[in-house]
């Protein structure tokens, strides 16, 4: 586009936008004289005029009233230049432009270059509609093929709009199944939540329609991907998990790998969760013994843990399993300390309790 001069002298015209788009350099317009020029000749104002000489615009009434006035050639012109516009924060509510965006891919997404469609996806995305842009792209990868410059402008896009629903159907199709590192940014980008509920026990929801061995590779990157995570959601999930995986023999080296990363992302805050993985029987497992080397280091904290009453996620306890740690820890802690434990286990009253006060009689 030609370079902002000094103000108009005269009010533009329609005449004006054919000068410009000659290379006439565009005099810089108040607010009230673009929007004539958009009511006037709104089709060729989107084509000869960049976006940002027009905003920021003072008023709401003035925003208002431009999208009134260019919205039908928002519909009507390329896509590609309607996307320009549609992207700015200031054209149109958010509502109505996602409302726009998913009315012309209802009838343009199968015509569309993959890199257009990512593009009106990303648009969409950043008005609100997420969710509208997910489902859109799953449709629209069924059965598809895509190049390697595709794919790779697809997984730009989807890591905008990532739910657990769009990173199956990325696990599925051949541009991906087989790229442990692409899918693996692609579960970065996903929200915890939908993780969770999605990934978050051992068989994934059938709507997800995984075959075993994509559920498999799926589930290994989104398990370790959820010990990396801070947030308490991912922690408890870890944790039911690493319960139910840690005796299993196909899925102890997974579930050793969750722990370490479990303690190197929580440090001693993993304590509790970690106590009740071990509490619950899997002292023997590769993933129990990673454990009890690191909560050797933390003595008094991890005897405390186990003698929580209330486990939040585990209600599995094997007495076998705290009778080991009583007997590794115990000698560890000072006089002081084991008193202290003694207290907990007598105020507690419950089966914890009473393997603890044993092992301090025989200690």
């Amino acid at each position: 586009m030609t370079a902002m001069t000094g103000r108009a002298k005269q009010p533009p015209s329609p005449a004006n936008l054919e000068s410009w788009a000659q290379g006439e350099a565009i005099p810089q317009l108040t607010n009230e004289q673009w929007l004539q020029l958009a009511q006037q000749s709104p089709s060729r104002l989107l084509w000869v005029v960049e976006p940002s000489q027009l905003f920021p615009l003072k008023s709401h009434k003035q925003k208002e009233a431009l999208w009134t006035a260019l919205k039908p050639a928002l519909i009507r012109e390329n896509l590609d230049l309607a996307l320009n516009w549609l992207r700015i924060p200031e054209m149109g509510s958010d509502e109505a432009v996602t409302s726009l965006i998913e009315a012309r891919l209802k009838v343009e997404a199968g015509e569309c270059s993959w890199l257009l469609l990512a593009d009106a996806l990303e648009v969409l995305a950043l008005r609100g509609g997420g969710g509208q842009a997910a489902r859109q792209l799953e449709q629209q990868l069924e059965g598809a093929g895509l190049d390697d410059e595709e794919t790779a402008r697809i997984t730009l896009a989807a890591r905008e709009l990532m739910d657990a629903p769009l990173l199956a159907t990325l696990a599925r199709h051949p541009a991906w199944k087989n790229d442990e590192r692409a899918l693996l940014s692609l579960v970065e980008a996903s929200a915890t939540d939908s993780l969770v509920d999605n990934f978050g026990c051992l068989t994934p929801p059938a709507r997800l329609r995984l075959s075993v061995e994509e559920a498999g590779q799926l589930q290994a990157l989104v398990w370790r991907n959820l010990a990396s995570r801070k947030e308490p959601a991912a922690l408890r999930a870890v944790e039911a998990l690493l319960t139910a995986l840690a005796n299993e023999p196909t899925t102890e080296v997974l579930a050793t790998a969750m722990t370490g990363i479990l303690q190197q992302t929580h440090g001693k805050s993993a304590i509790q969760s970690l106590v009740r993985v071990f509490l619950a029987g899997t002292q023997y497992s590769p993933a129990g013994e990673v454990i009890e080397r690191w909560l050797m280091e933390f003595p008094l904290d991890s005897l405390e843990a186990a003698l929580d009453p209330f486990p939040e996620v585990s209600t599995r306890f094997d007495p076998q399993a705290l009778r080991r740690l009583c007997f590794r820890m115990l000698p560890l802690l000072t006089e002081p300390q084991r008193a202290e434990i003694g207290e907990l286990a007598r105020l507690g009253g419950a089966a914890r309790s009473e393997v603890v006060c044993e092992e301090l009689e025989l200690l």
